[in-house]
């Protein structure tokens, strides 16, 4: 795991909890945020904010930290390299299975409101365990900013205003 919450299988026994530490995606967004060249990004499955869930979303393990949002709104805030800011040219970003939550959703939808110049074109945040008020939000957002498409549920489908702001729920 990137942010460190499971151990790797040992000869004694299973996956154990480990203390979560943001330094790995820290290292990695740094590098995003000086890069020119770093287009895709994924960053799926690696619980940072601390929290996982089952496999079918019912139990949430871990607890919620927001350093791993707070470090993702800095680079969804940064300039693209076109403004000579020396911002991030990434256009693609999966975040998906990342547990974020309704306060991550806010802090990064805040992100993307606030940077119109922003090179992103596509971001998936599946199972992101957002409220209805944080999808209606990134939704309205992403119907104004007709270049950025936006996957909010299980099914692949972008989240449009004709797919209404229903939760993810399991198909």
């Amino acid at each position: 795991m990137l942010c460190g919450v499971m151990t790797l299988p040992t000869a004694e026994g299973p996956c154990k909890p480990a203390p979560y530490t943001s330094a790995a995606l820290k290292a990695i967004l740094r590098a995003v945020r000086r890069s020119d060249s770093l287009t895709h990004l994924s960053i799926a499955n690696n619980r940072i904010c601390g929290v996982w869930s089952d496999a079918y979303g019912d139990q949430q393990f871990g607890s919620w930290v927001v350093d791993g949002v707070e470090l993702l709104s800095g680079v969804m805030r940064a300039r693209p390299p076109s403004n000579r800011s020396g911002g991030p040219a990434l256009r693609r970003l999966d975040i998906s299975n990342n547990s974020i939550g309704a306060t991550g959703g806010k802090i990064l939808y805040d992100a993307l409101r606030e940077n119109t110049d922003s090179s992103l074109t596509f971001l998936d945040m599946r199972y992101s365990r957002l409220d209805a008020a944080a999808e209606k939000h990134l939704n309205e957002l992403a119907a104004r900013r007709v270049t950025l498409e936006l996957v909010l549920h299980p099914n692949g489908k972008l989240l449009k205003p004709e797919y209404g702001f229903g939760g993810a729920g399991r198909e």
